[in-house]
Order: C-alpha cells, then structure tokens, then sequence
C-alpha cells in the first residue's frame, strides 16, 4: 500500500504518526516513510510525505530525488520526491516507487518519470510497481497535461519505461476518476507496473477519509528473478 501526503508529526493532526496507525490498524508490519516536507516552528511542526505499507519483509529503502520546480522550495521547505523499497515477496524480489509528482508543472513531473525510467533501466531483472498520485493523466483524459515539447509523464513512463496501467475505457466515467473524491472531474491517481508484472484490474473507491478517491489493484506476477 502506497500512502501520499500523510502526517508523520504535524501540528494540526495532534502529532499522530498516520502511517504507523494505519499499518497497525490494517495489519501492514513492514513500514517504509519518507519526508517531503520537514519544518519545525516555534508551537507548529510539520512532517508528511509517503508511506509505503507492506505485509512481506522489506530488504531496502531508498530516497528518490525528483527534480524540483524551485530551488528556494526545496532548500527551505521540501519537494515533490519519492521513495523505492524492495519487498521480498514469497516468489521474488520487487520494487514498490511510492509517487506524488509536483502539482504545478508538467515538465518538472517529466523529470520525474525520467527518474522512474532510469530506476527501470537500471534493474531490469527486478520489477518494478509506481503508485500514487502523478497530479496528471495520458493526453485524452481528464486531468492531462503537457509540457512545451508535448510531453506527458504517465505516457512517458508507458513508452520509453514499457510501464504498463490500465486506462479507463471511457475518460469521462465516473466511477474511474480520481480527483476531487466528493465530485471527481480527472484521472491523476495511478497505478503502473513494469515488465513481470501484470495490472489485472483496477478500481476507485468513494471516500471522504481524503481529498482523492482511493485506487486500488489486483496485480499478478508472471516473471520473478
């Protein structure tokens, strides 16, 4: 399981680390957290990022550095990164990317699936699942965007990192939109997975525990080293 934007101390959740309570509560023993945003103020903190949930052992977890949109942002506040762990699944080794690419700019969500595709690249043997929220969808579907050479970062993931998902049959569906969870108008919620892994099905579910429908999958493995 793939969390995004969760708190791990921030002020206005009392402190509560949603991570470790959510995996205790839904029986996930193995936890993966990484910060995007890390401030602390006089009377005000502020940690969230992702998590990654797991109920097989996890061998190793690794900071993914995404470009950032600003330099300032970063240094001072955080940015859009990411977080790779190996899970050891009882048929092999895979790797789970939780994503949360930039909501502002397509080209600085490009970067990042160049990133993704370069992690591909450089462990073929080893497949590979990204889930989260991309903040955009392949051209056609509510929710795309480009940036000024016509790139977009899901379908560049699908062509140059063969990463495979699911599309909605109809991109105006509304049973297959993501965002905003109480009326949702665009699919930017993904779930992707590369070669040895195959994406069965997909689904939303209607929630007001946050601001995005939850997505989830039922994935089979069809090569393991």
């Amino acid at each position: 399981m793939v969390l995004n934007e969760i708190d791990f101390n921030a002020t206005w959740s009392d402190g509560i680390d949603q991570a470790e309570v959510i995996a205790t509560q839904a029986g996930f023993p193995f936890v993966v957290k990484q910060r995007n945003f890390d401030v602390a103020l006089p009377f005000f903190t502020l940690q969230f990022g992702n998590a990654i949930l797991s109920k097989y052992p996890v061998s190793s977890a690794e900071f993914l550095k995404f470009p950032a949109r600003s330099i300032k942002e970063d240094l001072f506040a955080g940015n859009h990164d990411g977080v790779v762990a190996t899970v050891e699944h009882p048929s092999g080794s895979l790797r789970v990317v939780a994503v949360h690419l930039e909501y502002r700019d397509e080209a600085t969500r490009v970067g990042a699936a160049r990133v993704l595709t370069s992690l591909v690249a450089a462990d073929p043997g080893k497949p590979l699942i990204a889930m989260g929220d991309f903040n955009t969808a392949p051209v056609g579907f509510p929710g795309h965007s480009t940036d000024k050479t016509g790139a977009n970062a899901v379908a560049w993931l699908q062509s140059e990192a063969a990463m495979k998902t699911i599309v909605p049959d109809s991109p105006s569906t509304a049973h297959d939109l993501t965002y905003p969870s109480t009326q949702p108008d665009r699919v930017i919620d993904w779930i992707l997975v590369s070669s040895g892994l195959v994406l069965e099905e997909r689904h939303t579910t209607a929630s007001e525990l946050s601001d995005h429908r939850m997505v989830s999958g039922t994935i089979s493995i069809s090569r393991l080293p």
